[in-house]
């Protein structure tokens, strides 16, 4: 269902939302699909995926709008889940791309993905500084900074 509502989007929010759902999506569906689903928007990027690395087709994805926070962002949030990034690397990264950030662009249709920290994952962290502050998001623009401030907070540790 995702990836069919992937194509009512602009081009940066349809490649912003693929990063945000593209390991699931390769699991569930194959590459086949994937590159199917992205040869649709941009044919020369799906004949350049390759099947056996996730890490190049989600560098490629994200470089083709590298320049948008979501696309930073779910790109930053699979690359800590897959522990790609050197931590010490992470934090002045992560501080780069999100320290003060605004986004006042922010909607429902936009996904993100959830940083998951494989080697720390501490449960009263992510449920006193994601989602206990997630409920607690009023405005759009507050969920968006619960997500931002708590990429920042587990960057920073």
């Amino acid at each position: 269902m995702l990836a069919k509502s992937l194509f009512q989007f602009d081009d940066t929010r349809f490649f912003s939302n693929l990063l945000a759902i593209l390991p699931e999506l390769l699991s569930e569906y194959g590459f086949e699909f994937c590159q199917s689903v992205v040869a649709k928007r941009n044919k020369e990027l799906a004949l350049s995926m390759n099947k056996d690395d996730l890490k190049q087709n989600v560098i490629q994805i994200y470089s083709s709008h590298s320049d948008h926070v979501a696309v930073v962002y779910n790109m930053i949030s699979i690359m800590i889940e897959n522990e790609w990034i050197d931590r010490e690397q992470l934090s002045p990264l992560v501080n780069q791309a999100f320290s003060g950030k605004e986004w006042d662009g922010y909607d429902y249709s936009w996904l993100l993905r959830y940083p998951i920290l494989n080697n720390n994952l501490n449960a009263p962290e992510i449920y006193d500084k994601f989602s206990i502050p997630l409920l607690k998001a009023v405005k759009k623009i507050d969920e968006w900074r619960v997500y931002r401030d708590y990429m920042l907070s587990i960057s920073n540790n």
